[in-house]
């Protein structure tokens, strides 16, 4: 009998810093860097869920390993319309069926 097992081909993303305090009406910009195993390359899009009202994020590019590992997030709010206090929200990526 002969046992075959495939690697899982995906990966993980993390960001630095992972808590950041945020004045309303400024920005706040963190590192989100891919780690790609099991030979995975495509192209990682990135997305933010979670946001409080009056803030928003974007990404500085998608990230593809090998080319590209790790994007610059920045997150903007308003001063008149994001809400003092502590929020959590989520960074996601995906590519095709894989999301992290």
């Amino acid at each position: 009998m002969e046992l075959y097992t495939r690697r899982a081909v995906s990966f993980t993303i993390a960001v630095d810093p992972t808590s950041e305090s945020v004045v309303r009406g400024q920005d706040a910009t963190y590192t989100v860097t891919a780690t790609p195993f099991g030979g995975f390359s495509n192209a990682i899009a990135l997305s933010c869920s979670g946001l409080p009202t009056g803030a928003s994020c974007s990404f500085s590019s998608d990230i593809t390993p090998g080319t590209t590992d790790e994007s610059t997030l920045t997150l903007s709010t308003s001063a008149a319309d994001t809400p003092g206090g502590s929020t959590d929200f989520t960074i996601t990526g995906t590519s095709g069926a894989v999301t992290d």
